[in-house]
């Protein structure tokens, strides 16, 4: 069925059933209308269309950008993200978005007013990536805005994003990784941050229950991770995406590691009897079987390095790190981007970093090339 008729102005479903129509007045501006069949749809823009011939007032109405984006969040965002990922693109709403435009039409919103809007940003003390953040979010709305037969367009590609200068991530070298293998070994802790050292997830490990572990094949399965979410505490979640869901096969060091992780938290469990705490059969939790909170497994990270005499970095470096040295060892980035649980290829060259031998290396098979064996 086509979805525009003689002199009828646009008319279109969303993906909720209902039908929107939209039509553009003598004065340039933009009529929205909706219903629930497109008959109905149709009938109220025949009769603005009518109005609109004979010179008529209408009344532009419509929604302000502030209710869309309270639309926005609850019906599109909330079903189909996770809840920290919301609240994020709530607080950016409730403190950037609405009190600087949400008074403002949505079929009025120009370039001009979103270019002004950064200025103001910008001025306020609001940092470039801070804003980039907010742009993206504004754009996020406005796409669905378009897509649902609100707007005509997402004005907001039309405005230049702040450029924010990529900070440089960090990685172990080769040497540090042995230094904090020997610091490790034999530690409560080694399994775990033999499992950040391979690549996974904070909340991957933190998540992990016994029942995703086989210590005979030494096939770990990634199914569900911990988060922190506000105003619920420590939860339970799905992995991150669908390629996240994965099988890693354990080197036999790390499956020998989490075997003496199991014996201890055994161990652990026969002393505290009734008070036992871990609900949810994790591998890695406190010494009373509860959750471990990622804040302060990141604290006992930075502790780890500061012992090994290695500069502290983020805890998901580990993964930089783990990306770096497949690609080293002549693992394909196929394989890798798999073992990594990353969704595209891009992504995971994006997480390796030159190491310095390999750095040197280079250089002399270059310097072989162009000059022989007779370098100086």
């Amino acid at each position: 069925m086509s979805k525009r008729g003689n002199r009828e102005g646009s008319i279109y479903q969303t993906n909720d059933g209902r039908w929107r129509g939209s039509v553009t007045l003598n004065s340039g501006a933009r009529k929205y209308v909706s219903g629930r069949t497109r008959e109905e749809v149709a009938e109220k823009l025949s009769i603005i269309l009518g109005k609109n011939a004979v010179g008529g007032a209408i009344s532009i109405g419509g929604r302000t950008v502030g209710s869309w984006l309270t639309t926005w969040l609850e019906d599109e965002v909330r079903p189909s993200v996770r809840q920290n990922t919301y609240y994020d693109y709530a607080g950016i709403v409730k403190n950037h978005l609405r009190p600087r435009m949400g008074s403002r039409k949505l079929v009025e919103l120009s370039a001009g007013d979103i270019s002004r809007f950064h200025q103001e940003l910008l001025a306020s003390g609001v940092t470039p990536s801070r804003l980039l953040k907010i742009h993206r979010v504004l754009s996020r709305s406005l796409r669905i805005a378009a897509k649902w037969g609100y707007v005509d367009r997402n004005v907001a590609t039309l405005v230049s994003p702040p450029r924010v200068e990529e900070k440089e991530p960090s990685f172990l070298t080769s040497s540090q990784v042995s230094q904090l293998l020997e610091v490790i070994k034999g530690s409560p802790d080694e399994s775990r941050w033999l499992l950040a050292l391979l690549g996974l997830r904070q909340g991957e490990v933190l998540g992990l229950p016994w029942d995703a572990v086989d210590l005979d094949t030494g096939e770990l399965r990634i199914k569900q991770a911990l988060q922190r979410q506000s105003k619920v505490g420590l939860k339970i979640v799905p992995p991150k995406s669908r390629s996240s869901r994965r099988t890693v096969l354990l080197p036999p060091q790390v499956t020998g590691a989490l075997k003496a992780r199991r014996v201890a938290q055994a161990a652990d469990r026969l002393k505290c009897g009734a008070v036992w705490g871990n609900d949810w059969d994790l591998v890695f939790t406190s010494p009373t079987g509860l959750p471990i909170d990622p804040s302060a497994d990141h604290k006992a990270w930075k502790s780890l390095l500061s012992s090994a005499d290695i500069k502290v970095m983020r805890l998901h470096d580990a993964r930089h790190t783990a990306a770096t040295l497949l690609l080293r060892s002549g693992v394909s980035t196929r394989a890798a981007m798999e073992w990594l649980g990353h969704s595209q290829v891009s992504q995971t060259m994006r997480y390796t970093h030159v190491l310095p031998e390999v750095a040197r290396d280079t250089s002399s098979r270059m310097g072989k090339a162009m000059f022989g064996d007779s370098q100086t």
